[in-house]
């Protein structure tokens, strides 16, 4: 069929191309990103995002093949309003579905990402073909040069994104700023021709996006999908988003989502810090892994230690954590770099490690838990060194799943050190020596002369610390196989313990995968 072209120059179509991929790879990006946050962030989610975008993209393009509407012009000026439907949607269905903080479950996040991609995929798809058909017929430029054209705009957007998201622009800002560029772009090429309207467009244009850099529109976004916590500051980094706010007038941050630091926070401090300090008498050094670096310091500090070395990878974490310490120890060393490679390469000897990271739920975190990695831990710590981590959920029941994979990461544990000692706390610890390990804390901090609001005789009890112990490690499953580098196992467990937490919703998420 003929296309519309009436008013639309050869070098219009081209300009179009370039944009539609610039447009298309900076909104995947960006949203992404945010999809990331809100469902948990890792990888089986990233390839149903990426799944369902090509499918949502693939059905706008059979649409447009048997479809008789080729007005460009209209469809340019949809294709550049879409963005923001896809984000309303986000926004809608994050607040009306999720609680703040809530990690949706598998069946849930394919739903949202499908609901919230599919607005945009659509026409994104649907309008590609309908320019490749106009600049084939209409003007004789061949597909292969007008797929270049696209594509490279795609690569400018992720080179452009890349750069802007480094701590320069927030992810919502910079949405709004793709979206207004090819909105205006479209008015300007397709609808407004007189040159005085094209120089008012141009100034209403430059002062709305001059606004929108200005007074950063991330504070609003975050407080629409953060119900209940007055959001008072908000940044994006290469690593994740963190937001400050209140809740109950108490302050909080959250990183990509999720509670990370918050007042009165005795029992999470204390169990991360005290479990592993207290099995020796007197510990000189220790390597803190990730956390809370302003609620670990007043911990660490009831121990005189001669060194802390604290590892994190993201600088903007570690700049929130020291402006809410009023003096940093002398002690204190900070590291912005990966802790994995660190303490490899050129981690110093240690009394303690202490891992503080989320349980293995992504490819990059299961690095943590494996034999090659407790390996190396175990040549940094000094003689009858302890080393803790956390892998599992502090669950009073282990199904299956969960046992699977506490399994996974004990027998690597153990296959490296001679004791391994499981905690039950508000989550589950491990504790790793090659000297022995005990649970009876509330003695131990006794004996030490710690002084504690938690982790004492006031709350706990190590008879029953003990018991709880035993039984968990008479659940461990002697025949699960080692969490390593090259298979890693307790990725994949924590996915089915994941899914196991939604029983009815597993065959469903299956079906609707497949």
């Amino acid at each position: 069929e003929t296309i519309n072209t009436v008013q639309i120059k050869p070098e219009s179509i081209i300009s179009s191309l370039l944009v539609t991929g610039f447009t298309t790879t900076s909104v995947q990006v960006l949203l992404v990103r945010e999809m990331m946050n809100i469902t948990g962030g890792y990888e089986l989610i990233t390839g149903v995002f990426l799944g369902s975008w090509l499918i949502s993209s693939s059905a706008g393009a059979a649409i447009a093949g048997k479809s008789g509407l080729n007005d460009i012009r209209k469809l340019s000026l949809i294709f550049s309003i879409t963005p923001c439907i896809s984000l309303l949607l986000m926004l809608l269905f994050s607040r009306f579905f999720l609680e703040r903080g809530e990690t949706p479950s598998f069946l849930v996040s394919m739903i949202f990402t499908l609901i919230v991609l599919l607005p945009f995929c659509l026409v994104s798809g649907f309008f590609f073909i309908k320019l490749l058909s106009c600049a084939r017929q209409s003007y004789d430029i061949p597909p292969g040069k007008s797929y270049s054209t696209e594509t490279i705009g795609a690569a400018i957007a992720g080179i452009s994104v890349s750069v802007l998201a480094s701590r320069i622009l927030n992810n919502y800002q910079l949405f709004l700023l793709i979206t207004l560029l090819s909105l205006a772009f479209t008015l300007l090429t397709f609808y407004i021709e007189e040159k005085r309207k094209k120089l008012i467009l141009k100034i209403f244009f430059t002062v709305i996006i001059s606004l929108v850099i200005i007074f950063d529109p991330d504070i609003l976004f975050r407080q629409v999908l953060l119900p209940g916590l007055k959001v008072t500051d908000t940044m994006d980094t290469p690593y994740g988003n963190i937001t400050k706010g209140s809740y109950a007038n108490e302050a909080a941050i959250y990183y990509n989502h999720r509670l990370l630091s918050y007042n009165d926070d005795a029992i999470e401090r204390e169990e991360d810090i005290h479990y592993a300090m207290l099995q020796r008498a007197n510990p000189e050094n220790v390597i803190i892994i990730s956390g809370n670096l302003g609620s670990y310091l007043a911990e660490i500090e009831k121990y005189h230690v001669k060194g802390i070395t604290f590892l994190e990878r993201d600088p903007e974490l570690v700049k929130n954590a020291r402006e809410g310490i009023r003096d940093l120890p002398k002690n204190l060393t900070i590291e912005n770099e990966d802790a994995f490679r660190y303490i490899r390469e050129k981690g110093k000897q240690a009394d303690a490690i202490i891992l503080l990271l989320a349980p293995p739920s992504t490819l990059s975190l299961n690095r943590f838990y494996t034999r090659e990695f407790f390996a190396d831990v175990k040549m940094r710590l000094s003689q009858g060194g302890v080393f803790m981590c956390s892998p599992c959920p502090g669950d009073d029941y282990l199904n299956r799943e969960s046992l699977n994979l506490c399994s996974s990461v004990y027998n690597s544990l153990a296959k490296v050190f001679r004791f391994v000692k499981p905690v039950h706390g508000q989550k589950l610890y491990f504790i790793a020596s090659d000297e022995e390990v005990s649970v009876a804390f509330c003695s131990l901090a006794a004996k030490r002369g710690i002084k504690n609001i938690y982790v004492s005789p006031d709350y706990l009890e190590d008879d029953l610390i003990e018991t709880k112990s035993e039984e968990i490690l008479s659940a461990m499953i002697p025949g699960t196989r080692l969490n390593s580098e090259t298979f890693p196992v307790a990725a994949f467990h924590f996915q089915a313990y994941n899914l196991s937490r939604n029983m009815n919703e597993k065959y469903p998420a299956m079906v609707l995968l497949v």
